[in-house]
């Protein structure tokens, strides 16, 4: 495996920065000999930094209190493979910087002071599992490190001048070892990241030597990945809402640094409003965004759009009923990540929502990327809506291309193929958008000799053919159907939170790679389904409806003839 980052340039520059090396970073200040006279000159030199930690809430607090009564093993040990290259970025911390923030309770500090100083003494003997990758010295770490301690210094909390030389010193360090490591462009949010918290740390510290340095490399990457790593529909290559999300909040944070302290324009980089206007695309009406690619589910302001939209150059499909339905395609490429791909091994898959709630779910990311069933659940293509050949998952080959994108007033249609383990799968989709909204999906598959069509919901299939939400599988007589059980984040719109509960699993297995399906949101009434050729029927208490491969014909209830 290609390390994923340089080879290792960790020195005394870095790690062996104390109250001399401080001072002399600074180009040693008249009247400053030790720390206590830095900081004071410090407080007088530098700019605010952005973003201050909110003053705790309920929860926060209860945690800030559980880091004195009971605190953690600062070297993160026993913690999984990943999970420990996390704690690293210390933000369990923050609880105590947000608890002396809303109560001035000076215990709080303490325990910020006391854990972070053990933390402190014993980094630098610390071994991570993963090759080529230092448990400390990280792109994420250095990053997520300086986002927290750099207005953590601000708070006012009243810390020794030791520990406040040390926090100093671990931002410092963390910024020469960014500078360093990012001297070329590398795709990837790891490296877009650690480029706008080095122009942080620059622009809060104007009398830092190196400062200067530090800004013009990190703006540099910056603008290097919004121009590269940012299709023109302007979402993140790695094809991930919830990494894109994090990629915009930091550049959201460069551009405040930009417009308060640099005036260099950055906020008017084209892109800075595509990456936003890409997540508001896939944002539902109850201000949830769907979460595949190992994203969490990501909260943003409720969209409720009109036009189904074809996001081409990042992979994705909107599809929109009139009635507040979506239908979300994956149909994009397998991408590659600085460590492990965050490509979920399945394409020309879907989700589907309505009036706010997910209706047809899917696995998506994660609790951690150590939990035994990421591979084999969140990653496998048996965690998405849709045909499973040979109990296969689709990889790098997929060669996903869409042939039809069309919509009317009535209809939405799409039609793709992919490629992989032999296979041709074509799969149409026809979302009728007048009220009663549904879906009909077409799957036709060349190569293999068993398949499972796979449908996840929230709420268990107690009915699939009449309940909340109607499925309708032509020759279901002729499958084996079972059903299962998995786990899913599952948003609430009323909390904006996403804990983990059940997904409901319905499959219908065949031997033979032909299904057409029929799902209906909100079934109220007789409905009745058949197919003849490339045509469904469609009777419902509005009337009748003929869907073809290129939409839909309506004869209302009045006129209709069975």
């Amino acid at each position: 495996m290609t390390a994923p980052e340089k080879p290792r340039h960790i020195d005394d520059r870095i790690t062996g920065i104390g109250p001399a090396e401080l001072i002399d970073a600074f180009g040693e200040p008249a009247g400053t000999t030790d720390l206590a006279s830095l900081r004071l000159w410090v407080a007088k030199t530098k700019n605010e930094a952005l973003w201050p930690a909110a003053p705790a809430d309920d929860v926060a607090l209860a945690a800030a209190d559980l880091l004195r009564t009971a605190p953690p093993d600062v070297t993160g040990a026993g913690l999984g493979r990943s999970v420990r290259y996390g704690f690293h970025y210390l933000r369990w911390l923050e609880p105590a910087v947000r608890a002396w923030a809303r109560t001035g309770d000076e215990s709080y500090a303490r325990s910020f002071e006391d854990l972070f100083t053990s933390w402190y003494e014993r980094r630098d003997g610390l071994v991570g599992e993963w090759p080529g990758l230092d448990l400390i010295w990280y792109s994420l770490g250095t990053w997520s490190r300086a986002a927290m301690l750099l207005p953590a210094l601000d708070s006012l909390m009243p810390l020794s001048d030791e520990c406040w030389g040390q926090v100093l010193a671990t931002i410092v360090g963390g910024a020469r070892w960014a500078y360093d490591e990012h001297d070329a462009f590398r795709h990837g949010n790891w490296q877009l990241v650690s480029a706008t918290q080095l122009m942080h740390v620059g622009a809060v510290y104007p009398r830092l030597a190196e400062a200067n340095q530090w800004v013009e490399r990190g703006r540099a990457r910056l603008v290097e990945h919004l121009e590269q790593d940012f299709s023109a529909d302007g979402g993140h290559f790695e094809r991930s809402p919830g990494y894109h999300h994090m990629c915009l909040t930091a550049t959201t944070l460069a551009v405040a640094v930009d417009q308060r302290y640099l005036h260099t324009g950055l906020g008017d980089h084209p892109k800075v409003v595509a990456m936003q206007e890409w997540l508001r695309e896939l944002t539902t009406s109850a201000g949830w965004v769907p979460a595949p690619q190992d994203s969490g589910v990501v909260w943003n302001e409720p969209h409720r759009g009109e036009d189904s939209v074809l996001l081409a150059e990042s992979g994705y499909a909107v599809l929109r009923a009139h009635d507040d339905v979506r239908v979300v395609v994956n149909c994009g490429p397998y991408v590659q990540h600085e460590l492990e791909s965050h490509s979920h091994r399945a394409v020309l898959d879907f989700v589907m929502d309505g009036w706010g709630r997910p209706l047809l779910w899917e696995a998506g990311g994660p609790p951690d990327y150590d939990v035994p069933d990421y591979q084999s659940w969140f990653q496998s293509a048996r965690g998405h809506n849709t045909v499973v050949v040979d109990g296969q998952d689709v990889g790098a080959d997929r060669d996903a291309v869409v042939e039809t994108f069309v919509e009317s007033p009535e209809a939405t249609v799409l039609a793709g193929r992919r490629g992989g383990n032999g296979v041709v799968h074509r799969r149409r989709f026809v979302l009728v958008r007048t009220d009663p909204a549904y879906l009909v999906v077409r799957d036709e598959i060349e190569g293999g000799g068993q398949y499972d069509l796979l449908l996840h919901a929230p709420r268990p299939w107690h009915d699939w053919r009449a309940g909340d939400v109607r499925v309708w599988v032509a020759d279901a007589e002729d499958a084996t159907v079972t059903f299962s059980e998995g786990r899913s984040r599952i948003p609430d719109p009323l909390t904006r939170t996403a804990d983990f509960g059940p997904l409901h699993t319905l499959t219908v297995s065949r031997p033979r790679g032909e299904f057409l399906t029929v799902i209906v949101p909100a079934a109220a009434g007789t409905w009745a389904f058949s197919a003849a050729g490339d045509e469904v029927r469609v009777v419902h208490p509005y009337g009748t409806d003929t869907v073809t491969p290129s939409g839909v014909v309506r004869r209302p209830a009045e006129t209709s003839h069975d």
